[in-house]
C-alpha cells in the first residue's frame, strides 16, 4: 500500500506552493515573541523536531545554545539547513530518533509538528519525548489552535495534516503521558511590521469575541491559570515539564 507521507514529504515546500514561505524570511523578532527564554544550561541538548529548514535552529544559535540537534523526516527540506554550523541534522522518523536520546535532552521543541500525527502517534510521541528528556527537561509544543477562528483552513489546508487539539485537549494528553504542564496559552506570531501590528488588533477584537462565545456555549470553565481554556487566537504553545524523580 501507498503512505500519502512517502509521496508528500518527498518535496513538502515545493507541493505546498506559495502557501509555504521559505523559512528564511522568517524574522527572529517573531520567535523571540512566542519563546521563553532558552535554557539557563546552554551547554544542554536541544532537538528541533521537525526541524524544516532551520529557521528555529538558527534563533536559538542566536540564543547562545551550543549543542542543537534537528531532526526531519522531510529530505527536501534539509538541504536549506546545512549552512548553519555546530547542528548535528539527523534524516528520520521523529519517534525512532528520539529513542536514541533516553534521558539525555535538555529541550525538545516541536513546531507545526503536533497536527501531522494520529492521536495514537501523538501518544507514542509524547511519551518518547518523556523519555528522551532528562529529569527537568522540558518539551515545547507549537501547534494550530482547534477552537481558534478559522482553524478548519489550517486543518484542512494542508493534506498531512491528521489532529486539532485546543488548549484542554493538549493539556490533557500531556498530564496523561506523565507530563507536569506548566503552561498553554493562545499565540499569534506577528513581526513588527505595519502589517503585523494590523493583524495583531484584528486577532485580539476576534479573541475578545470568541472569549464570550465560548463562555456562552460551556458556561465559565474552572481550570488551572496557566491552561487558557477559551483562547480563540490562531495558534497554542504549550510547555511541559518530565518532572525530577
Amino acid at each position: 500500500m501507498i503512505s500519502y507521507r512517502q509521496i508528500l514529504y518527498a518535496r513538502y515546500s515545493q507541493t505546498l506552493g506559495n502557501r509555504a514561505l521559505p523559512e528564511t524570511v522568517v524574522l527572529p523578532e517573531v520567535f523571540a515573541g512566542v519563546y521563553p527564554p532558552l535554557p539557563s544550561d546552554l551547554n544542554a541538548l536541544v532537538t528541533d523536531i521537525g526541524c524544516g529548514q532551520g529557521a528555529w535552529l538558527a534563533w536559538a544559535a542566536s540564543q547562545g545554545c551550543k549543542n542543537l540537534i534537528g531532526i526531519e523526516i522531510s529530505q527536501s527540506e534539509l538541504p536549506a539547513a546545512q549552512y548553519l554550523p555546530n547542528v548535528e541534522f539527523v534524516h528520520e522518523d521523529a519517534i525512532v530518533a528520539l529513542k536514541k536520546y533516553r534521558g539525555q535532552l535538555g529541550l525538545i521543541h516541536a513546531k507545526d509538528l503536533f497536527e501531522h500525527l494520529t492521536k495514537d502517534e501523538a501518544v507514542e510521541f509524547l511519551l518518547t519525548c518523556h523519555q528522551a528528556l532528562k529529569p527537568g527537561g522540558e518539551l515545547w509544543i507549537y501547534t494550530f489552535n482547534g477552537q481558534g477562528w478559522f482553524a478548519e483552513a489550517t486543518r484542512y489546508g494542508d493534506f498531512t495534516h491528521e489532529l486539532a487539539v485546543t488548549p484542554a485537549s493538549l493539556a490533557q494528553v500531556l498530564r496523561a503521558t506523565g507530563f507536569a504542564v506548566l503552561s498553554v496559552q493562545g499565540k499569534l506570531p506577528t513581526p513588527r511590521t505595519f502589517g503585523g501590528f494590523g493583524r495583531k488588533l484584528v486577532f485580539q477584537v476576534l479573541d475578545r469575541i470568541g472569549r464570550f462565545i465560548l463562555t456562552a456555549r460551556h458556561g465559565r470553565r474552572v481550570g488551572e491559570h496557566h491552561v487558557d481554556l477559551i483562547t480563540t487566537l490562531p495558534d497554542l504553545f504549550a510547555r511541559a515539564k518530565r518532572e525530577e524523580g
